[in-house]
């Protein structure tokens, strides 16, 4: 029997033809690293998107609430009402520590349809379970049991703290002032601080600037201006 003699190099390209066990542990450590480093910056940059479509929502609601709260108060008018017990209730009503924050009559509802109808509505806010809502209600002068259309505003806040600036400007808690005891008529406030206690946020400060913080007379005479 002959023996087949293979050429030296054919041995050695034989045995470099495949990985070794070391080789293949090392390839996989690789692989498993590389992928926990990609994993990571995945989440890092989902995580990040997320918490900024939040920041951005959140920031959109906050300003919505503002910017209804400044349509409302900037066409205050005075004109009272009376509610469902036939009682009169001034033309603006506010009270941090009230069951109602704040209650008012506004100017300027819109009536596309030429209605039969005031262009006046009665509009109040609420703090109801961490949550600020406007209601508002159908008429100025109430009927007995008036069904209030509330609408959630502004998600998490932890308290409202109102004040209100009188003509001599100077903040009061309330609005009537408690010094107003004789039954007339107090107007509407020149302006309205108010402080939203945000569970997130922290504390929001807005001043709102309202149809009495100037005089009848200057008022006129800046209409006549801007006519």
């Amino acid at each position: 029997m002959k023996r087949v003699h293979l050429p030296a190099q054919r041995i050695i390209a034989a045995t470099r033809a495949g990985f070794t066990l070391l080789e293949m542990i090392v390839a996989v450590a690789i692989f498993a690293l590389v992928w926990v480093i990609a994993f990571n910056g995945m989440s890092n940059v989902l995580r990040n998107r997320a918490s900024t479509e939040n920041t951005a929502a959140r920031l959109a609601e906050l300003e919505s609430t503002i910017m209804i709260l400044s349509r409302d108060l900037t066409q205050a008018t005075d004109r009272p009402i009376r509610d469902e017990f036939g009682d009169t209730q001034t033309a603006f009503i506010g009270n941090t520590n009230g069951p109602v924050l704040l209650q008012l009559t506004r100017g300027g509802v819109g009536n596309p349809l030429r209605l039969t109808r005031s262009h006046l509505r009665r509009v109040a806010y609420f703090l109801d379970d961490d949550k600020l809502q406007r209601a508002t209600w159908p008429r100025l002068d109430r009927a007995a049991e008036v069904e209030l259309d509330r609408v959630d505003l502004l998600q998490s806040v932890e308290s409202v703290k109102l004040r209100f600036m009188n003509t001599e400007q100077q903040y009061v808690p309330q609005w009537p002032p408690q010094q107003n005891q004789d039954g007339e008529s107090s107007g509407l406030p020149a302006g309205l601080e108010i402080t939203l206690e945000l569970k997130d946020w922290g504390p929001v400060i807005r001043l709102f600037r309202l149809p009495g913080a100037l005089p009848e007379d200057q008022q006129a005479g800046q209409g006549a201006q801007a006519g």
